[in-house]
C-alpha cells in the first residue's frame, strides 16, 4: 500500500483529498503544517509527500529544503490553490 502525507492547512481540502486517496486504496496522513509534515517524515516512512506551498508559518520551499535533508528519498508533490 502506497503511504501518503498530506500537509495542508485548508482542513476542508485535506479531508476532501484524503477521502479520495483512500478511495483509491492509499494510505494517508495528514499535518497541518509544514513544521508538522518534518517531524512526521522523520518520525514514519512515507511514499509521497503532498505538500501545500502556500501555509502560514514554515511555508512550502523552506519545508522541502528542511525534508531534503532529512529525507532525501522522499517525494514531494508541491501543490497550490
Amino acid at each position: 500500500m502506497i503511504r501518503v502525507l498530506l500537509a495542508d492547512d485548508d482542513k476542508d481540502l485535506r479531508e476532501l483529498i484524503k477521502t479520495q486517496l483512500e478511495k483509491h486504496g492509499y494510505d494517508v496522513t495528514e499535518v497541518s503544517s509544514g513544521a508538522d509534515a518534518i517531524v512526521e517524515a522523520v518520525e514514519n516512512e512515507y511514499d509521497i509527500l503532498l505538500l501545500d506551498m502556500l501555509m502560514p508559518g514554515l511555508e512550502g520551499f523552506q519545508t522541502i529544503r528542511v525534508l531534503r535533508r532529512v529525507t532525501p528519498d522522499l517525494e514531494i508533490l508541491a501543490m497550490a490553490a
